[in-house]
């Protein structure tokens, strides 16, 4: 058994291949024993299957568990179900992806576990989610309140869960809670970085270490133009350009904003309710 251990812990990738190649590279350079994936490796940013075929190598080369994210239901709830998704600012990137996913994807995605519990030798017993054990879109930071629910659920001393996009750790009365942020889309009010964890352990509790870093973004955004992500898209590809400069949640406030002015669900909102939100919050 290791006398300590170091982990990566990663959530929310959303297709960035660029982020993700700084986080291994990084990685290189200050290895890590074992790699926790959270979810959500998929949608909102350009050419699915570099992020997929680079994740894939990684599952492959090093000591990894993993689980499912929210965006990964939707990709399979639509091939079930043939949602209708259509160029559009509510369900455009979602088609964008499926659209280029293969049947090796979906069936990696249909056996990920949405919840693991970890009870293996050298670290603390932990449960690994990407929201909160029972809700795979449950949201820490925008509600807190849902910590010591969400620690029972968990019945590990230790919880690790993302969605949020934001770096966290909280210590309830039933365990701790941390969020290693958004490798793809980090909400940190700075923008163009990346964000993961690394926590080390002897067994018996972690330390921790929030992890920001530069990456590739001016090839990233190229990789926009030269996608035709934009025309599948639209405002919420916009959204998504200003969320990974600012570091601010345009696509949060984006979509907030077209339901309130709408009263309609985001499949529904006609485009010029979207180009209104976008002029309103300064999304050029």
């Amino acid at each position: 058994m290791r006398e300590k251990m170091k982990i990566a812990v990663i959530s929310d990738i959303h297709g960035n291949y660029k982020a993700y190649d700084a986080c291994m590279e990084y990685l290189e350079k200050h290895p890590v024993d074992v790699l926790f994936f959270l979810g959500d490796y998929i949608t909102d940013c350009p050419f699915p299957q570099k992020l997929l075929s680079a994740f894939y190598e990684t599952l492959k080369k090093r000591e990894c568990f993993w689980v499912r994210g929210n965006r990964e239901e939707y990709i399979l709830n639509y091939k079930k179900e043939k949602q209708e998704w259509k160029k559009s600012s509510g369900t455009g990137t979602l088609l964008y992806t499926a659209e280029r996913l293969k049947e090796e994807d979906i069936s990696f995605f249909f056996h990920c576990e949405r919840v693991l519990r970890l009870e293996s030798a050298g670290m603390p017993s932990t449960t690994i989610c990407h929201g909160i054990p029972k809700d795979i879109r449950g949201n820490l930071g925008e509600h807190p309140e849902l910590l010591e629910e969400a620690l029972k659920q968990a019945a590990t001393p230790w919880l690790f869960g993302g969605h949020s996009h934001k770096q966290e750790i909280k210590e309830g009365r039933n365990g701790i809670y941390l969020n290693p942020g958004s490798l793809g889309i980090a909400i940190d009010g700075v923008g163009k970085r990346a964000q993961f964890a690394v926590v080390e352990t002897d067994g018996l509790k972690y330390r921790h270490e929030f992890i920001s870093i530069p990456y590739d973004i001016e090839g990233l955004l190229k990789d926009f133009e030269d996608s035709g992500i934009e025309e599948y898209g639209k405002v919420q590809v916009r959204s998504v350009k200003k969320t990974l400069l600012t570091g601010i949640n345009y696509f949060f406030h984006c979509v907030s904003l077209a339901v309130s002015m709408s009263g309609m669900s985001t499949d529904r909102i006609p485009e010029p309710i979207w180009e209104q939100a976008a002029e309103k919050l300064g999304i050029e």
